[in-house]
């Protein structure tokens, strides 16, 4: 049997404070401790650590990283239960916008590091290295992976609706993560305004000389002066402070795609400013992408059985190894 589980939460369990505080603390307990290796993935939507139930029970876990007031928000999983919602977050199921493409990515990240950074149960490497490879073959051969929404075309729409002059609009992306790099190539082949970045570490960004306009960090005041604002970093302190500004001169669109928030939630107040959050983001996604329930549920149950098939043969690879050790 897979001797793995999780726990977590995400969109649909948690309003967005409170999964703040759960990658908080998720960071301050896991980072940097040996004892027990965890692989743990943390999206704009979901914050999630999974680790063997060898090394530490799923109550354990759970009374070691969640707060007493937070578990009302928190799920968890354990055994073939772990491995199939494994797969369906890898599938994209579980996300806020069903089927997007990122999230294959970042599980496979942060697999890859926890990899590197510690060393794993072979139950942990046999679930990631198998759960994405059942994703990425469910993604293949379903029609539903044709239709869905991305977070960059979802963001241009934004744009449109709120900007009069959106395609001579000044953007500034600040962070260089792997979201807001996409979402500026995006814009960069729509031909979307004045694009430009800026980056703790300006090395990151030399390469998009040539593509958008660098500006330095110490320069990210001038964040004021732009009409779109996008700020996707790791952070776990906003970045955009209500004390940079004192009113708005124009209507400006600020994002923030990252969990902690990065942009000062008062700002929202100010006239001529609309913030989107990842709730809010999350929000408009439920209202202009539905999926069929029927197509969802069908895949839902491939991912179930394949998932089931694999940890049986797991468990079959398990049982004869231990009778050869014998």
């Amino acid at each position: 049997m897979l001797q793995i589980g999780v726990v977590g939460v995400n969109h649909k369990t948690a309003p967005l404070h409170v999964r703040e505080i759960f990658q908080k603390n998720c960071t301050k307990c896991l980072l940097n401790q040996a004892r027990f290796p965890v692989v743990v993935l943390s999206t704009c939507n979901r914050t999630e650590v999974y680790f063997c139930l060898n090394e530490i029970s799923l109550t354990q876990m759970t009374q070691y990283i969640v707060e007493p007031a937070l578990m009302p928000f928190i799920y968890s999983y354990q055994e073939e239960a772990c491995f199939i919602h494994l797969c369906q977050v890898s599938l994209g199921l579980d996300s806020a916008l069903i089927g997007e493409t990122e999230i294959q990515g970042q599980v496979r990240k942060a697999y890859e590091l926890a990899a590197q950074a510690h060393r794993l149960s072979h139950h942990l490497h046999y679930a990631f290295q198998k759960g994405l490879k059942i994703s990425k073959e469910l993604r293949s051969s379903s029609n539903l992976y044709h239709q869905t929404f991305s977070v960059e075309t979802l963001l241009l729409q934004q744009i449109k609706d709120t900007l009069c002059n959106w395609f001579n609009a000044k953007i500034l992306f600040i962070g260089a993560s792997e979201i807001n790099i996409k979402i500026l190539n995006y814009f960069r082949m729509k031909s979307v305004g004045e694009l430009a970045i800026t980056n703790r570490n300006n090395d990151k960004i030399k390469s998009l000389e040539s593509s958008c306009d660098l500006v330095l960090w110490q320069d990210v005041k001038t964040w004021v002066n732009y009409d779109v604002v996008i700020v996707a970093t790791k952070a776990l302190s906003p970045v955009i402070l209500l004390s940079d500004i004192q009113y708005s001169y124009h209507t400006q669109l600020l994002i923030d795609l990252s969990v902690p928030r990065n942009i000062d939630p008062q700002l929202g107040a100010m006239m001529g400013i609309e913030l989107l959050d990842m709730d809010s983001i999350t929000e408009i996604a439920s209202h202009c992408h539905m999926v069929k329930k029927e197509e969802k549920e069908a895949l839902g149950q491939k991912v179930r059985l394949n998932a089931l098939k694999h940890a049986q043969i797991f468990m079959q690879k398990t049982e004869r190894a231990a009778l050869f050790c014998g």
